[in-house]
């Protein structure tokens, strides 16, 4: 039988194009354009207790933290661990004090700390308002994460503790680092709000006795120093009436009314001297300042919805476009997603009695993630 022979001109094009072949991408390769390095976390908690966490917006899934009734105040979290505060209010003696914390990513809860700060009260239009986001603050800077403190200490001077461990339990230390020379009055002090300036300030406010401190730093020779008006310096303090809560929009410092007695302050000078700012809606409780990315300054009402301020003329305008109009707005937080090319997609998301909404331009349109109503969102 003859045999054949292929002829080595054929054989090295057959290999050529499968090298070829081989060297090209498929045409259904991944676009680093639309490949998330690093995306978001979210989580927020509704009025009946019950914690949701997302990284799209659009999958939502339970935490399996039990609901139990009680509305969450705060969340936030500090490196690994997930924390939150919320009412007790099955606990007569410990009643809206609890701040609970995971490390595995919410599978497991327990207690971080027993005492948080609570001081609940009633707004002009009837809603009941407590201290929310700003009764914890975590500050990765300073590997440092800040609570209220509402405990019976008798060293307790400024109504603040700290943890370095992220919130673990028995982890707790007291704020005790204060200049006495700059001190506007004997302590003890109660704060009742925390914010972190762009620069790295912490700024803190007494809303009871009407007093506000700060700190640049954690080192010990860096204090808290007081800077209540009219006592370094010849400032215009806050009105005495009603429950001002911090916030602020990089390194401007803005106090708002929670009570509703009055409107949003701001201060350049420390909390030396307090401005009034316009276009926000009269005889209004205030509950939140958020500025996501330090791009933009929103501040949520307790039934008029969502105000941002004009940067240009520095006075807040509604800015509902997708929003109920009469909303309480409880929270607001900024999330981004990176992509693989450096692209980042930024999205502002507020905490409703609503719903969860999303705005993909910096508040000028809105769209509902989840309907319900929520107090917190991280």
């Amino acid at each position: 039988m003859k045999k054949y022979q292929l002829p080595v001109l054929g054989i090295m094009s057959g290999l050529l194009l499968t090298w070829m072949t081989g060297c090209n991408k498929p045409m259904s390769a991944v676009d680093n354009n639309s490949v998330i390095q690093t995306p978001y976390t979210m989580y927020f908690g509704d009025s009946t207790g019950t914690l949701y966490n997302t990284t799209d917006g659009i999958t939502i899934q339970k935490v399996p933290f039990p609901a139990d009734g009680n509305a969450f105040r705060a969340i936030v979290t500090s490196k690994g661990n997930v924390l939150f505060a919320k009412n007790n209010l099955s606990n007569p003696v410990r009643h809206n004090t609890h701040l609970y914390y995971s490390s595995n990513n919410g599978l497991i809860f327990n207690v971080s700390y027993d005492s948080i700060k609570s001081l609940p009260g009633i707004a002009v239009n009837g809603l009941p308002y407590d201290i929310f986001q700003t009764c914890i603050l975590d500050i990765p800077k300073w590997n440092r994460i800040y609570a209220l403190s509402n405990d019976t200490w008798s060293d307790d001077l400024l109504g603040m503790v700290y943890s370095f461990q992220n919130g673990a339990w028995g982890s707790w230390t007291k704020e005790v680092f204060y200049n006495p020379d700059r001190m506007a009055a004997p302590l003890p002090m109660a704060v009742t709000s925390m914010t972190l300036t762009k620069s790295n300030v912490l700024y803190a406010i007494d809303a009871i006795n009407h007093r506000t401190i700060y700190r640049t730093d954690t080192f010990n020779t860096t204090l808290f120093n007081e800077t209540t008006s009219n006592i370094f310096g010849a400032g215009v303090p806050l009105p005495t009436t009603g429950f001002f809560t911090l916030g602020h929009y990089n390194d401007e410092l803005i106090a708002i009314d929670n009570s509703g007695y009055n409107t949003a302050y701001y201060s350049d000078d420390s909390g030396y001297t307090w401005v009034p700012f316009s276009g926000l809606p009269a005889n209004m409780p205030l509950f939140v300042v958020g500025s996501p990315f330090e791009e933009q300054c929103f501040i949520g009402t307790g039934g008029a919805g969502l105000y941002i301020l004009n940067l240009n003329t520095h006075a807040f305008q509604a800015c509902n476009n997708g929003l109920p109009s009469d909303c309480v707005v409880r929270g607001v937080v900024g999330k981004e997603n990176i992509y693989k090319n450096g692209r980042k997609d930024k999205y502002v998301f507020i905490a409703t009695s609503k719903g969860i909404f999303k705005s993909s331009d910096l508040g000028e349109n809105w769209t509902r993630v989840v309907a319900g109503s929520y107090t917190a969102i991280y």
